[in-house]
């Protein structure tokens, strides 16, 4: 399926990001699972997709740690526009990897 090391790259990435959002959204855990199933078959089922998307997970940009003055400031902020705060966004990354590399184990 790989035709490049970039189009690896971007799978990777994309599944990564796909694990990591959509629970932010607030899909439950087992249709993100299944979305992420069915993302993978449209891409023809290309080998370790699954298991470099779990380690693209770590690549991704992390949430801003912020000092405790301004933290409240910022998550009145967040709350307002519907974002999860960083905590969670840090609970969706870990997730995030742990279903993916599940998916790895399963469909390796």
């Amino acid at each position: 399926m790989y035709e490049t090391p970039d189009q690896r790259l971007v799978v990777a990435e994309g599944l990564a990001a796909m694990a990591t959002t959509w629970p932010e959204g607030g899909e439950p855990a087992e249709t993100v699972r299944e979305h992420l199933i069915e993302k993978w078959q449209q891409l023809g089922t290309p080998a370790n997709a699954f298991a470099d998307a779990a380690e693209a997970v770590s690549r991704q940009p992390q949430p801003i740690d912020e000092p405790a003055e301004e933290a409240e400031s910022l998550q009145a902020f967040q709350e307002l526009l519907g974002l999860p705060n960083t905590e969670e966004q840090l609970l969706a990354a870990l997730a995030a990897r742990d279903l993916l590399q599940s998916l790895a184990r399963d469909y390796s």
